[in-house]
């Protein structure tokens, strides 16, 4: 079948598109992913682009950051002593395989890249 898309907001004045995927439940190594952004809140810019199969506990292993000599790490430990935490928006839900939302997710950071955004995973 197909996809649903629902446009749920504005980014740096970028339409933001939720795609809901079919639940595949016929394929036991199909899983959830979300492809997820980092805004800051001071700015409301992207920084950072991944994807989890859990959004709690990826969220609280980001504001975990601040305690490591990373450039995330500075950037919310900088967010921390302001009393702010970076904002989390959830961008796409894939049930799918993990390589395929990995694909899907450099394919967004490329995207945000191009649109001049200064992420924190650069490496991909």
């Amino acid at each position: 079948m197909g996809q649903r898309a629902k446009i749920v907001g504005m980014i740096n004045g970028q339409k933001v598109v939720v795609r809901h995927y079919l639940n595949l439940q016929k394929f036991p190594n199909f899983r959830a992913y979300y492809i997820y952004v980092l805004l800051d809140p001071t700015t409301n810019e992207v920084r950072y682009v991944g994807i989890t199969s859990s959004i709690a506990e990826r969220y609280i292993k980001h504001l975990d950051d601040r305690f490591k000599p990373t450039p995330k790490g500075q950037w919310t430990k900088s967010l921390s002593e302001q009393g702010l935490v970076p904002n989390l928006v959830i961008l796409e839900k894939l049930d799918t395989y993990k390589r395929y939302a990995q694909r899907r997710e450099k394919q967004l950071i490329q995207e945000y890249l191009a649109q001049g955004c200064k992420l924190f995973n650069i490496d991909q």
